[in-house]
């Protein structure tokens, strides 16, 4: 049976340990949407979720909020032929 998942388990995930919305942003790729955010440093992470369903809701949830979202299509270089 499949558990229920509520706006407010989303908002601790993302918000439960006082990181605020500025940090956050939707890396978007040929394989979907990630959930991204920069750390302290200036490093930039991707925030891995297992659960799809909470994965979804973590993106529609920052998207509703209004965290900026990034295009990173793949650029495939063929090899060089000899």
């Amino acid at each position: 049976m499949n558990k229920l998942i509520n706006i407010s388990e989303v908002d601790d995930l993302l918000f439960g340990d006082g990181s605020k919305l500025d940090i956050y942003y939707i890396e978007r790729t040929p394989l979907g949407d990630f959930v991204c955010f920069i750390g302290p440093s200036g490093a930039e992470f991707t925030l891995l979720i297992e659960d799809s369903r909470l994965h979804q809701m973590a993106v529609d949830r920052l998207l509703e909020l209004g965290a900026p979202v990034v295009e990173r299509p793949f650029n495939v270089v063929p090899p060089q032929q000899s």
